[in-house]
């Protein structure tokens, strides 16, 4: 690989960090945003307002993902991913600014609805790795986006509210710091990216592949269909999971939380993102290689199943000073190693389900269907914490609920992803190629028979 592409490749990966941060920024500061924007009193109840912030940003991503995909087949991968970093970089601020609940929601939502920078970098890295060395380049495109995810609620626990009486910009607006920096993260990605990327998706490319199908041609692939279903249910999963988690933390310790405060929730989050980027690519790769795609999605969905059921034990140790943080990391971290498995693998199917030319359409779609799920999660899963760990219901209807609840459709989806098509662990064009060695070698031992027939 060239310098140029090396450096593009930098430029990718942090606008994927960028993205990844826009995202999880809300997560620790959300609850007393809601309580600075005097929408309830009771640390337990901001559950039923913090799901809709969480969604509202999906919401908008399934609305446009499609266009956006049609937008990339048709003016470049390249061009359309500027525009998302300048629009991800813009409504970042304009959400630290926002004054009342009503606008956060807004500015989130457009945040979601003009931001494309996931479907274009998924996009460039099916095209500028293809075949085996796609499975290591999307592991690290997941490990920037998770480290991008746990940073953001880094950014947001230690940033908000700063209390710089000589800024008074940041007195005014406290949670404006963490969504400026963003912005910073995405002009220095943007720059990046327009003096080394180069336009990878060319037409002459394309001339032995079949026209790109239209959204009801690509959708009624019955390999496509099971690789949206796949991606969907990874994705309403993993994002329940941040969800319960941050708003577990957050609850009272009467009501089976811990009481954290954002910069306690930040700090949890550095030591997770710390301890979980040494090692995982390399267990990726180990669990890949030896199992292949499908099979590391089916393991990883059933081991996270005992992980879950298991993960509300660790209240028990809620007033323990030191146990609670060791308990607390330690479970974060083994269902985020795990869930990464699934998701990468996820991903990668994903692309290898159609030909290059249609991955573009395919990614936009398959985007629009994981927010859908995303969108609906955390306002599901918020409103049952809520209801839940304030009502004093017993075991297993308290705060634990919401933790049993997600292990069911976990196993949803280890069940759903036994029945995927083993085919979808190679991309389509291998298969292609393979399909024409093989009759070309079968017409060429046809020819050689008719001429021995000749000659005898």
């Amino acid at each position: 690989m060239s310098t140029k592409r090396k450096i593009a490749l930098v430029g990718i990966y942090l606008s994927v960090f960028t993205n990844s941060l826009m995202f999880t920024v809300v997560f620790p500061i959300a609850s007393k945003m809601i309580m600075f924007f005097g929408l309830v009193d009771n640390r337990t109840e901001t559950g039923y307002w913090v799901g809709f912030l969480g969604g509202s940003i999906m919401l908008g991503r399934f609305i446009s993902s499609y266009f956006w995909g049609i937008l990339c087949d048709k003016y470049g991968t390249k061009r359309i991913m500027f525009l998302g970093i300048i629009t991800t970089s813009l409504f970042a601020v304009l959400f630290g600014m926002a004054t009342n609940f009503y606008l956060a929601l807004l500015f989130r939502f457009l945040q979601g609805l003009l931001s494309p920078i996931t479907i274009t970098t998924r996009t460039l890295i099916g095209e500028l790795y293809p075949g085996k060395e796609q499975a290591s380049a999307m592991s690290c495109f997941i490990i920037v986006g998770s480290f991008g995810n746990i940073s953001g609620n880094i950014m947001g626990g230690f940033f908000e509210d700063p209390k710089t009486s000589s800024i008074e910009l940041f007195n005014k607006f406290p949670f404006l710091l963490p969504n400026l920096m963003i912005a910073v993260s995405g002009i220095i990605s943007l720059v990046i990216c327009v003096f080394s990327l180069d336009e990878v998706h060319k037409k002459e490319n394309l001339i032995e592949l079949d026209e790109p199908r239209n959204l009801f041609g690509i959708i009624r692939d019955p390999l496509v269909k099971q690789v949206l279903i796949m991606y969907s249910l990874c994705s309403c999963n993993g994002t329940a999971f941040g969800e319960l988690v941050i708003l577990w933390v957050w609850a009272k310790k009467e009501n089976g939380g811990f009481e954290f405060t954002p910069h306690e929730i930040g700090i949890m989050s550095a030591l997770t993102s710390v301890l979980y980027v040494f090692y995982i690519r390399s267990l990726y790769k180990v669990f890949v290689d030896r199992y292949g795609l499908i099979k590391c999605i089916i393991y990883s969905l059933k081991l996270n199943i005992p992980v879950l059921l298991l993960f509300p034990l660790i209240s028990l140790a809620r007033y323990e000073n030191i146990l609670k943080w060791v308990y607390l990391i330690v479970g974060t971290l083994v269902y985020y190693t795990i869930d990464f498995m699934s998701i990468t693998s996820s991903l990668i199917i994903i692309n290898n389900s159609v030909n290059s030319n249609e991955r573009g359409k395919l990614n936009g779609i398959s985007l629009a269907f994981g927010n859908l799920a995303r969108s609906i999660s955390p306002p599901v899963y918020g409103t049952t914490f809520a209801a839940t760990a304030k009502g004093g219901y017993p075991y297993p209807f308290n705060f634990a609920f919401s933790f049993i609840l997600l292990s069911f459709f976990v196993w949803i989806a280890s069940f759903y992803a036994s029945r995927l098509s083993l085919s979808l662990g190679n991309p389509k064009e291998a298969k292609i190629n393979e399909e024409k060695k093989k009759q070309e070698e079968s017409e060429m031992i046809s020819l050689a028979v008719v001429e021995e027939t000749e000659l005898e």
